[in-house]
Parts: C-alpha cells; structure tokens; sequence
C-alpha cells in the first residue's frame, strides 16, 4: 500500500514537472515578434496608413477648416516632397532618413524605452494592469505634441492632424509590440517615400 501511494506521488510530481517545462517553452503574448514578422508588421503598417491616411486627410480638409490656399502654404513648407525626380537622393536623404530618424528618435524612442523597461519589470506591472496605461498615456502625448510640430503656423494647417494623428499612433504602436527601435523608423521612412512617389505622381498627371 505504502510502495503504491508513493507510486503515485511520484507520477504526479515528473506529471507537474513535464506541465511546467511545457508551459515555460510556450510562447506568450508578450514575447518580442522575430526578425521575420517585424517586417511582416511594418508592411502591414505601411498598407494600413496608405489606405486610411488619404481618407483621414480629405476628412481633416474637408471639416477642419482647410483649403486649397492653406494646402499650397504647407506644401512650400514641405517642399522636399515636391523635388524632381534628378533630384531624388536629396529627396530620399531628407524625407526618408534624416527626418524618421530625428522625429523617431524625440518621439518614438522614450516609448521603446518605456516598453522595454515595463517589459523587465515583468508580471507584476501586468497583473496590476498598469502596463496599458504607463505605455500609452506618455505615447498618446509624445505623439501629440509630434503633430503639433507639423502644424507650423497655427490653426490654418489643422486640417493634417487626423492624418497624422493616426499614423504616428501606428508608429507608436510598432514600437510597442516589437520593442524595438528600428521597425518604426523604417515604417515612417516608407510612409515619406511613398508620399513623395505620389506628389511625383500628381505632378506628372498635372494635379499639382
């Protein structure tokens, strides 16, 4: 009788072993994306904000006070956007690296080091649920005062905020999930260039 429960304590103990050694191998949902899936969800970032910036941008013009003299007045301030295409390295070194990296580094980059740290601590900040908000509300600001910083010249340029709102929030977010610093500067480097390959687009068409 003795020999048999201590059988059985013992199938029990390597059945507790083997189910903690199976939980620990599992991946969670807070494990960094690989290599692989980072750039999976920068392209998944890039298809969301060519869809839904154009969409944001006609809503801000439309209902935020914008028009067509406000839009000339700001692309002069962005004219970088707007070189010809002989003149594309100064273009693509200026919207495509230069500005990402800076912009990242003062508004994106706290937030990596944010969710890095949260990250450490560990299961206690999750388990008190502090990790959302100790995460976004300095996000939501940081990203704030970002647009802010585009609207050069008040409230005549407020129209871009809905546009830009958003995909900074995306960027943010990028940054977050795959607690890395790179993904979200590659995001915004793609974002510029694509808008520059539009603005040659509408020239060659004669939009603008």
């Amino acid at each position: 009788m003795t020999s048999a429960a201590v059988s059985l304590v013992s199938k029990i103990l390597h059945a507790n072993i083997r189910r903690s050694r199976h939980i620990e191998n599992e991946p969670t949902m807070d494990q960094e994306p690989s290599t692989k899936e980072k750039w999976r969800l920068i392209f998944k970032i890039w298809v969301i904000n060519t869809l839904c910036g154009p969409l944001l941008f006609i809503f801000g013009f439309l209902f935020l006070d914008g028009n067509f003299k406000h839009l000339q007045e700001y692309a002069k301030t962005h004219y970088h956007y707007f070189l010809p295409l002989n003149r594309f390295f100064e273009a693509f070194n200026r919207v495509s690296i230069s500005d990402p990296l800076q912009e990242e580094f003062y508004f994106r980059w706290p937030i990596w080091i944010i969710a890095v740290l949260i990250y450490k601590v560990g299961r206690k900040i999750e388990y008190c649920n502090l990790q959302f908000f100790l995460t976004w509300i300095p996000a939501i600001v940081l990203n704030t005062i970002w647009v802010s910083s585009h609207l050069t010249s008040g409230k005549s340029y407020y129209f871009i905020f809905p546009a830009l709102f958003f995909t900074g929030l995306t960027w943010t977010w990028l940054t977050i999930k795959t607690r890395q610093p790179w993904p979200s500067i590659v995001a915004h480097g793609l974002a510029n260039t694509t808008i520059y390959i539009l603005a040659q687009l509408l020239k060659i068409i004669g939009l603008i």
